[in-house]
């Protein structure tokens, strides 16, 4: 996300001290200058999502993705993330790996007798 320079005649008072912004300033601050910046976030977000559509099969699945997860995120409104959703997508996989691996573990161990 890009910066906004201060300007210094904007940000000191008459005595040469800095003026804070007040809660309710800085949040109003925020939302102005997400929504100026919104086209911006959409864009890279469209472009990421297409970098990792060139990708094979084999390389979505070497970063937990699967082809589907990117349909899936091309759906979600223009707004949302799709980093987010992809790496959540990515941690419930992971998990749900994780636990069939210990699952498979302990039921060959039990079959082999050495449980």
């Amino acid at each position: 996300m890009a910066s906004v320079p201060v300007m210094p005649f904007l940000a000191e008072g008459r005595e040469g001290r800095r003026i804070g912004l007040w809660p309710a300033g800085r949040l109003v601050w925020r939302r102005v200058r997400d929504a100026l910046l919104w086209p911006v976030r959409v864009v890279r977000a469209r472009r990421d999502l297409a970098g990792l559509a060139a990708l094979s099969d084999r390389e979505l699945c070497d970063i937990g993705l699967m082809r589907h997860d990117l349909r899936n995120a091309t759906a979600l409104p223009a707004d949302a993330d799709p980093t987010r959703y992809l790496a959540a997508v990515r941690e419930q996989r992971r998990a749900h790996w994780a636990q069939d691996l210990a699952v498979t573990g302990a039921l060959r161990r039990r079959a082999s007798g050495r449980a």
